[in-house]
């Protein structure tokens, strides 16, 4: 049994982007460089370094941003459907063939083939859709085992 925190969904929810789209953030972040050195280039021959190098920033920061947006907004509303949601107290079991998610708004279950997994230094990150985490705390409530031999079951037959 866990119960989510503001602060755990945040940390799960950025790490879960960042390896969601790491091959769009790439390639995004090439072409931002790409295109802020021509820019930049381009105005400092007109003596406008200073002008170019902020305007070059802000237009990256601003298209970095645009990258992950769209998927972001989707992400949070599939969450909070399946009631992933600050304060929720939530069930997760782990068997062999399953991965099933009790949360106030119903039971979920996935083949456990399927969902896909990250060590992160807070705790585990599973994502059982492409528009779905659960993050399961190092400081959740655990009935019969601890956060460790948790970890270890969960990873036991992904690493053989």
């Amino acid at each position: 049994m866990f119960h989510l925190t503001a602060s755990d969904l945040r940390h799960a929810e950025a790490k879960f982007v960042l390896n969601s789209n790491v091959t769009r953030l790439s390639l995004g972040s090439f072409a931002l460089i790409a295109l802020s050195i021509l820019w930049v280039g381009w105005l400092a021959l007109h003596n406008l370094f200073m002008v170019g190098w902020i305007s070059a920033m802000l237009f990256s920061t601003a298209g970095y941003l645009s990258m992950v947006h769209s998927f972001k907004a989707n992400l949070r509303q599939r969450m909070k459907a399946v009631g992933l949601v600050a304060d929720a107290t939530c069930l997760v079991r782990v068997a062999e063939t399953q991965f099933k998610l009790k949360t106030p708004n119903g039971q979920f279950s996935w083949p456990i083939r399927k969902v896909k997994l990250w060590r992160t230094l807070h705790g585990l990150l599973f994502a059982p859709e492409p528009d779905l985490y659960v993050f399961v705390s190092k400081h959740s409530e655990f009935s019969f085992e601890t956060f460790e031999e948790f970890r270890e079951r969960v990873f036991r037959p992904v690493e053989q």
